[in-house]
């Protein structure tokens, strides 16, 4: 059903279709022919409307039949220090899965959320998911200092590098200049927290894998 509804909107939302493709030919050009950029594309649809479903499903998904994880050692070790972990992740696969990080490994689980202003009650509804799924929330305004005290009791922090505005970095990103986030590394350097990468991959069908990164390094050099 959701790739159907994806197919659809591949059909017919040609606005973002063509932005979509505007992008995929932007990374790929150079090595990849036109017909494989839109089949691509068409996949690309296909697998948001697959996360539509899975969003909707959220509250009766059994995270241990649809999810493995790779690299939980990495995040056990990061947590045997006693300050907590900051998972870094980003809007890639089926993101909203990741509230059954607290589930998946049986420690509590924070998430900062940014709040959706112009939509409110869909925002109600999502939220309500995530904490069914097993996500604690944190609004990134006023819940700082919940952020700081989480990492304290040795929690771990769910936050995105991927949208980083007027305030992100610009790094390199298919080559062209890209806004990433840099919140989590400066936390991640005041407070002597450990930051796992993490991304979730679709591997077929409903089934995925959340990849966990070993803790970054950091070197202190005096500019933050």
């Amino acid at each position: 059903v959701g790739r159907m509804i994806g197919f659809l909107g591949y059909c017919f939302d040609h606005r973002h279709r063509s932005l979509a493709y505007a992008n995929l030919k932007i990374a790929f050009a150079r090595e990849k022919k036109t017909s494989e950029i839109k089949r691509i594309c068409r996949k690309v649809f296909e697998n948001y409307g697959q996360n539509l479903i899975e969003l909707l499903y959220l509250p009766k998904i059994d995270p241990n039949k649809y999810i493995t994880i790779e690299g939980k050692e990495h995040v056990a070790q990061a947590l045997a220090r006693g300050k907590g972990v900051i998972l870094l992740a980003m809007h890639f696969g089926s993101w909203e899965l990741c509230s059954f990080v607290s589930k998946l490994l049986d420690h509590p689980y924070k998430v900062v959320v940014n709040p959706q202003k112009r939509y409110s009650k869909l925002d109600d509804l999502l939220n309500s998911y995530r904490e069914q799924a097993g996500a604690q929330l944190l609004n990134p305004g006023t819940g700082m200092r919940e952020f700081v005290r989480s990492l304290k009791n040795n929690e771990m922090v769910g936050m995105v590098v991927d949208q980083g505005g007027k305030t992100g970095n610009l790094v390199k990103f298919f080559g062209r200049d890209a806004s990433m986030s840099i919140g989590a590394m400066k936390m991640g350097v005041k407070l002597d927290v450990a930051v796992c990468f993490c991304v979730l991959v679709r591997e077929k069908g409903p089934h995925h894998r959340l990849i966990m990164g070993p803790p970054l390094e950091f070197k202190k050099n005096g500019d933050l």
